[in-house]
C-alpha cells in the first residue's frame, strides 16, 4: 500500500505546479508546432523537406516523433491540444518512476530508501520537464523503461531472451524517434545490454552459447537499427541525401563557436564554412550560429544536409588541427550542478517558475534569505537536499568502481552497478563532446539514485560485518 500512496503523491506533486502555470512552452516548442503545421496541412511533407524555403527546415532539422504525437494530440483535443501532450507526458514517467519499485529487492534497498528514491526522482528533471512541450521527458520515460527491462535481467542472473530483448530495444528505438542522440547513445548502454545477454557466467561458454548471445544482441538493437535505415532512407527519396537530422548544423557548430573564442584561427580556412563564420561572428554564441546557417544558405546556396555535413567535417577536422581549443570547449560544458541533481526539489521549483513564466526567482538562495528571514526553512532545505544529492552521487560515482573491485567477478549486483556506471559516464561524455545541459541527463538520474542508495546501503553493511568480527574476536580472546 505504501507504494501506491508515494505514486499518488508523486502525481500530486506534479499536478499542482501544472494547474497553477499550465503546460510550459519553451524556444524549441514552436519548431515542433512548424513541424506538426506542415503535417496537418497535406502530404507534401512526405515528398518535399523544403530544403529550398529556409536554412533550418522544421522536418529536416527535427525528428519526426514529437511533432507527429503534437499532430495528434491538436487533431483529437483541439485547442486544448498542450493538455493532451502533457497527460501523455506525466502518465508515462508517472509509469517509469512506479517501474523503479521492481528494482528494490534485486538492490537490497529498505521500503524507507525506495521511498525516497521514488520521491527524488519524481522532484528533479522530471518534474519540470513533463510539463514542458519538450521532447526530453517522453524520451527519458521510453530509456528509463528500456533501463530498468535490462536492469531486472540482468540482477537475476538468467540470460535475456529473444523475445525480451526486441521488446527491450522497442522503446528505444521509440527514444530514437523523439531524439536523434540516440543513435549514438546506444553504445554507451552495451557495457548493460552485455551483462543482460550474457549472464550465466558459471556455464560453460560453448560457440552455440556465444552465438545465441550475439543474436539476443542484436535483436536488442533491431528496432533502433532498423528504425535509423528506415529513417534515412525516407530522407533520401524526398531529398536525394541520407541524413536522420540536419540538427549537427546547429549543435555542431556550437562547441566549434566556443573553441574559436579561444582560438580564432579555428575558422581560418577557405571553405564557404570557414567564410561563413568569419563573416558572422561577433559574441560568439547562438545568433553567431544562426547567422552563419543563413549566410551559407544565401550566399553559398547550400541546403540544411549540406551545412550539417560541413558541420561535421570541420569539428572532426577541428579536433585534429586544434585540439587544445577543443578540448577547452568541451571542459567549458562541465557544470558543477551534475554533483547535485540527484534530489534538488527547490531547485526543481525555481527552475520551473523560470520556464514557465521567464521570471527567475532567489527562493532557496541566501539572497531571499536577505530579503525576507521567513524564508530561511526552505533556504536550509535546499541546502539540506544538495548535501544528500552530493553524498549520493559521490557513493554512486566513488564507491561502484570499488565495490566491483572489493567483491569482483562473484557479485552478480557490482557488475551490473558497473555497467550502469560505465552508461552514465558513457552517456555524459557523448553529450560533452557537443553540449550538456541538465535535462540530457535525465533518463539516468534515477538509476544513479538507486545505485548510490545501494551502495551506501553496502557499505553500511561492511561495516557491521566488520563490527561483530571484531566483536567476536574480542569475545574468543
Amino acid at each position: 500500500m505504501r507504494y501506491p500512496l508515494a505514486l499518488l503523491s508523486i502525481l500530486a506533486i506534479k499536478l499542482v505546479p501544472l494547474l497553477i502555470f499550465g503546460p510550459i512552452s519553451v524556444p524549441d516548442t514552436p519548431g515542433y508546432i512548424a513541424y506538426s503545421d506542415e503535417i496537418l496541412s497535406g502530404s507534401a511533407w512526405l515528398g518535399d523537406a523544403g530544403l529550398d524555403k529556409s536554412p533550418l527546415p522544421a522536418s529536416a532539422i527535427h525528428m519526426l516523433g514529437y511533432p507527429a504525437l503534437i499532430s495528434v494530440a491538436r487533431a483529437c483535443f483541439g485547442q486544448e491540444w498542450r493538455w493532451g501532450i502533457i497527460a501523455l507526458q506525466t502518465a508515462l514517467s508517472l509509469g517509469a518512476i512506479a517501474s523503479l519499485c521492481l528494482l528494490r529487492r534485486p538492490l537490497g534497498l529498505s521500503h524507507r530508501a525506495m521511498l525516497f528514491a521514488l520521491i527524488a526522482a519524481a522532484t528533479t528533471s522530471s518534474l519540470v520537464l513533463d510539463a514542458t512541450l519538450l521532447t526530453d521527458s517522453l524520451n527519458a520515460s521510453l530509456i528509463d523503461l528500456a533501463i530498468t527491462m535490462l536492469l531486472l535481467v540482468g540482477l537475476s542472473g538468467r540470460s535475456m531472451s529473444a523475445s525480451a530483448a526486441f521488446s527491450i530495444g522497442l522503446p528505444i528505438a521509440g527514444a530514437f524517434l523523439l531524439r536523434d542522440a540516440m543513435c549514438y547513445l546506444w553504445l554507451a548502454m552495451l557495457p548493460l545490454l552485455a551483462c543482460a545477454v550474457a549472464f550465466p557466467y558459471f556455464k560453460v561458454n560453448t560457440g552455440r552459447a556465444a552465438l545465441r548471445r550475439a543474436v539476443v544482441l542484436v535483436v536488442c538493437l533491431l528496432p533502433l537499427f532498423a528504425t535509423y535505415t528506415a529513417y534515412s532512407e525516407w530522407n533520401r527519396q524526398r531529398t536525394g541525401t541520407a541524413f536522420v537530422t540536419t540538427i549537427g548544423q546547429l549543435t555542431l557548430l556550437a562547441p566549434l563557436l566556443t573553441a574559436a573564442s579561444y582560438d580564432s584561427t579555428i575558422f581560418s580556412g577557405d571553405a564557404p564554412l570557414d567564410q561563413a563564420a568569419r563573416l558572422s561572428l561577433g559574441d560568439y554564441d547562438y545568433d553567431d550560429i544562426l547567422e552563419i546557417n543563413q549566410q551559407l544558405f544565401v550566399s553559398w546556396h547550400q541546403t540544411a544536409p549540406e551545412i550539417a555535413r560541413a558541420a561535421y567535417r570541420k569539428y572532426f577536422a577541428s579536433w585534429w588541427q586544434h585540439p587544445t581549443a577543443m578540448a577547452r570547449a568541451i571542459v567549458a560544458n562541465a557544470r558543477e550542478n551534475q554533483l547535485l541533481l540527484l534530489f534538488r526539489p527547490i531547485d526543481a521549483l525555481r527552475e520551473y517558475r523560470l520556464w514557465a513564466t521567464g521570471a527567475p526567482s532567489d527562493v532557496g538562495r541566501w539572497k531571499s534569505v536577505e530579503g525576507n528571514p521567513w524564508l530561511l526553512p526552505i533556504y536550509l532545505l535546499d541546502r539540506t537536499s544538495k548535501a544528500i544529492a552530493a553524498i549520493i552521487f559521490a557513493s554512486f560515482l566513488l564507491l561502484t568502481p570499488w565495490r566491483a573491485w572489493r567483491e569482483g567477478r562473484g557479485s552478480l549486483e557490482a557488475r551490473v552497478a558497473m555497467a550502469m556506471w560505465l552508461l552514465y559516464l558513457g552517456w555524459y561524455a557523448i553529450y560533452a563532446m557537443v553540449t550538456i545541459e541538465t535535462r540530457y541527463m535525465a533518463p539516468l538520474l534515477p538509476y544513479a539514485l538507486l545505485f548510490g542508495l545501494a551502495n551506501i546501503a553496502w557499505l553500511r553493511h561492511r561495516q557491521l560485518q566488520n563490527a561483530n568480527q571484531s566483536r567476536l574476536v574480542c569475545a574468543t580472546l
